[in-house]
């Protein structure tokens, strides 16, 4: 029954986000949506923020699941493009200024997880220091948000493919090159 509540909620908040901004989104007005108490909202919830990220968190590990490894990751890139593609309204709702930097904070989660399943995979074997690993996977990370954050604001207008291909370019080599310099040092 908790999943069901917590789904229903979810699916109350992206209706709402898709026809308004977040920081206009009361409480009162997802669970009246649901048929619930603001009680039951805070069982589960501490805040709408709380919410979201949930939300956001089930639909992108529903859609990555195990499927991110070096050798995959551009499929992982795709289904993750595809997902914010769907989700358009409630992804643009999320970016507005008052609360971007959730979405952000989020995002860099996504991706730090993204680059430390391929790091650990890449680096087998290697002596490669847990710091040294968590630097080149935030550098990584800070390179595709950036990218993931700019073609959202600017209205999803570049293709995917395309980008995952120019990605690709920029990826293919030096990955394992850094690691192999940083495990060398």
């Amino acid at each position: 029954m908790s999943d069901l509540t917590k789904m229903a909620l979810a699916n109350a908040f992206k209706e709402a986000l898709a026809v308004k901004p977040l920081e206009k989104i009361t409480i009162t007005e997802l669970t009246d949506a649901c048929g619930l108490s603001r009680m039951t909202f805070y069982y589960h919830f501490q805040d709408i923020y709380d919410l979201a990220e949930w939300s956001l968190t089930r639909e992108t590990e529903s859609a990555l699941a195990g499927r991110i490894t070096a050798d995959t990751w551009q499929q992982a890139l795709r289904d993750l493009f595809d997902l914010v593609i769907e989700n358009r309204k409630y992804i643009g709702g999320l970016l507005h200024p008052s609360t971007r930097e959730h979405l952000e904070t989020y995002i860099n989660r996504l991706t730090d997880a993204f680059f430390l399943n391929i790091l650990n995979e890449l680096s087998q074997g290697m002596s490669l220091k847990e710091k040294d690993r968590e630097f080149i996977a935030a550098f990584y990370r800070h390179a595709f948000v950036g990218v993931i954050i700019d073609w959202i604001i600017n209205g999803m207008k570049e293709d995917p493919e395309e980008m995952i291909r120019d990605l690709s370019l920029i990826i293919e080599g030096n990955l394992s090159a850094a690691i192999s310099r940083f495990a060398d040092r």
